[in-house]
């Protein structure tokens, strides 16, 4: 070994080293942040000190989080969406739409291939598409944020019906995501937009690292010349890495967050004995576009398919269907024909025998049909 190669391996070392201390300090940076002397979840009530520190054992808060029996008040299924993992994805856009429809500010409706009829969408036993139609008449007592009045003005800037997968087309998801991201910022939840990562430090790491190994190949051609260079080559992924890591949840983002797992895993272990039949009936559709959102749809949907058995058995169908199917805002045939698969529009053979067997198969099928569009269409974004 000559006193070159022992000094670019010498070198090459200590870029190593270099990398492996950059990437433990920095790794401190990209830690969220969590509020101490208090409940994780909680925060400071006004005026109270609100004193954080770097969360401990990871990135991100990973110890167990208290059930919550309620999504955090006032947070659209959207935002919590976003929050939870920092990216703002096409199913945070459906469930907040479906939660404008469950509001009575839309109504969604199954069809069909182009455009075709509910009942081609009931024969397929799965919906291709949604109709979305504005209601004249908005909700009386229901506020908009800016982010959901944007997003209805995004979703009918042409008219007040359209289809989800022409509106998708338009790029406008792509645009309203934009918005979800800067609302984040502004709540206070991330400092800066989650997805921008440093470029300049990292491009810079990549650079020098395959700069030198360049100069050492260039200078000394040889197997420890060819060692040297790829060690200052892992020396520049290791920089780069460290460089480009997450954007950290602020303390106040940590308790959204942690209070949304709550919520997720009081849907993700209902059971229906939980539930009388008075409450079933307004709370699965207005909790189905949280449990989407989290992905807990199904289990969601099985529950209630349950209670709507356990409703017939007791004689409680009218009760149960006209305050179920009240807050879903007028979607008489996505449920007809997405939920039930072959009941007819006023749900009198909802209950019947063939109809009996079905309800848990079909509500669960609602969830998994919403998947499939969702994930059908996620190369729009």
């Amino acid at each position: 070994m000559s006193a070159a190669e022992l000094g670019f391996l010498v070198i090459s070392t200590g870029l190593i080293l270099m990398s492996l201390l950059l990437g433990r300090v920095t790794r401190q940076f990209h830690r969220d942040e969590i509020y101490t002397n208090l409940t994780p979840g909680m925060v400071p009530l006004p005026g109270a000190p609100d004193e954080s520190r770097r969360v401990r054992g990871g990135q991100e808060y990973s110890d167990e989080v208290a059930v919550a029996f309620s999504p955090p008040k006032g947070l659209s299924p959207g935002l919590i969406g976003t929050v939870i993992d920092g990216r703002a994805e096409m199913r945070d856009v459906m469930a907040t739409i479906l939660d404008l429809a469950v509001r009575g500010h839309l109504t969604i409706t199954a069809i069909g291939h182009d455009g075709d009829a509910p009942e081609l969408a009931e024969q397929q036993n799965r919906p291709t598409d949604w109709q979305l139609e504005l209601c004249e008449v908005a909700p009386p007592n229901d506020t908009l944020s800016d982010m959901e009045r944007s997003l209805l003005q995004s979703v009918f800037s042409h008219g007040a019906t359209t289809s989800m997968s022409a509106w998708s087309r338009s790029g406008e998801p792509r645009r309203f995501t934009e918005s979800m991201y800067a609302q984040v910022q502004r709540n206070g939840w991330y400092r800066r937009d989650p997805r921008r990562r440093g470029i300049v430090l990292p491009t810079l790491a990549g650079i020098v690292g395959v700069g030198f190994s360049l100069l050492v190949l260039a200078s000394q051609p040889t197997l420890f010349g060819l060692v040297a260079a790829g060690m200052s080559v892992g020396a520049a992924v290791i920089a780069i890495r460290a460089l480009r890591g997450r954007v950290p949840r602020t303390a106040s983002g940590s308790a959204v967050m942690i209070q949304s797992l709550g919520f997720k895993k009081y849907l993700a272990t209902a059971e229906a004995d939980q539930f009388s039949f008075e409450e079933a009936a307004g709370i699965f559709s207005r909790y189905l576009p949280y449990a989407i959102v989290f992905g807990v749809a199904d289990h969601w949907s099985k529950v209630f398919g349950e209670v709507a058995t356990r409703a017939h058995s007791a004689g409680a169908d009218d009760l149960f269907i006209n305050l179920m199917w009240f807050d879903l805002s007028g979607m008489d045939t996505l449920a007809a024909a997405a939920l039930f698969g072959g009941m007819d529009g006023d749900f009198a053979g909802l209950f019947d025998v063939g109809g009996l067997g079905e309800i848990t198969e079909g509500l669960s099928g609602f969830a998994e049909s919403v998947g499939d569009f969702v994930s059908g269409i996620d190369f729009d974004f």
